[in-house]
């Protein structure tokens, strides 16, 4: 990527995008990472409803011990600290450079991580908070402010008009998203209530709405699905026929089928392999 930019025509604006396929299996970190963390009392172990809390020396979910468990957590949370450092370096570089205060840097990622949350790994449906909730951070010391936290629902879709917003290109209106730079200039108003996802697994699909209190899941074959995350955080129960989250459900219902793209309202023939 600093090659990338060095290659740049100077004098040009450039658009550069820095992919990294880690944190992702194979969990493969630098050794001296991981040792870091399998040594730290704090690693987040994770989160088994009861019936899978595996008995004293037995195996837990997927057959692996707890102890196994903990080398794997401490194996992602080491490429997470990997990524970190050649983050570092890219803005270390930016710095040398003289392009610190006006370049606009975003970090972000594609999907969460069960990580062993649930018994499962890596991701999948119904979108539980761990896939969701994925980390989005911008930074551009020359135009807005920074320090500003937000806990306004946001999403991947929203990135492409915020830079076209930003840079002074106008935005197509054919975007899905919309651009966060009120967010990043710190107001207070924000028209979204809800994060929306959609899912397709072989010939069943999934369409999630995720607020700051619930997680609300339809399949297209399946009973739904409602997470109350205030009262389970760990997202182990389904609330949907629970007589005190009716409220919140005939919301949520309704909440589903506005953010649902008008096309994906009625089914759709198949048209090939995906």
């Amino acid at each position: 990527t600093i090659q990338a930019i060095r290659d740049c025509p100077e004098g040009q604006p450039w658009f550069v995008v820095a992919g990294f396929y880690a944190p992702h299996c194979p969990l493969n970190p630098p050794r001296r990472l991981w040792e870091e963390y399998r040594a730290a009392s704090d690693l987040p172990m994770p989160a088994w409803p009861h019936d899978m809390q595996p008995a004293p020396g037995e195996p837990g979910p997927r057959g692996r011990t707890v102890a196994q468990w903990r080398d794997i957590v401490a194996a992602y949370y080491a490429l997470t600290t990997h990524v970190d450092e050649q983050v570092e370096k890219l803005l270390a570089f930016l710095d040398s450079i003289g392009c610190a205060d006006d370049t606009i840097v975003v970090l972000t990622s594609d999907h969460g991580e069960f990580l062993g949350d649930l018994g499962r790994v890596q991701k999948g449906p119904p979108g539980n908070d761990c896939i969701m909730r994925v980390p989005l951070a911008l930074s551009w010391p020359g135009g807005f402010g920074g320090g500003l936290r937000s806990n306004a629902p946001v999403e991947l879709v929203d990135l492409a008009p915020t830079l076209l917003d930003l840079v002074g290109v106008p935005v197509p209106p054919h975007l899905q998203g919309i651009s966060l730079r009120p967010l990043l200039e710190g107001t207070d108003a924000w028209p979204r209530k809800s994060c929306y996802q959609e899912f397709k697994l072989g010939e069943n699909g999934w369409r999630t709405v995720h607020t700051a209190t619930h997680t609300y899941a339809l399949p297209d074959k399946g009973d739904e699905i409602l997470w109350n995350r205030e009262r389970d955080p760990h997202e182990f129960t389904n609330l949907a026929t629970d007589p005190a989250e009716a409220k919140s459900l005939a919301w949520l219902r309704e909440e589903l089928a506005a953010r649902t793209p008008e096309n994906r309202r009625a089914s759709r023939p198949r048209t090939g392999v995906y």
